[in-house]
């Protein structure tokens, strides 16, 4: 999966926020889905 960089920074923000509210590690997992 391929993306723009300014969307995969705009992902990379919303990944730590989620982790900053506590999402954590319901959003590691989605990130390990996407990328391995």
């Amino acid at each position: 999966m391929r993306l723009p960089a300014k969307d995969l920074e705009l992902f990379f923000r919303l990944l730590v926020l989620s982790m900053a509210v506590g999402n954590g590690d319901a959003h590691k997992k989605n990130f390990s889905l996407i990328y391995l």
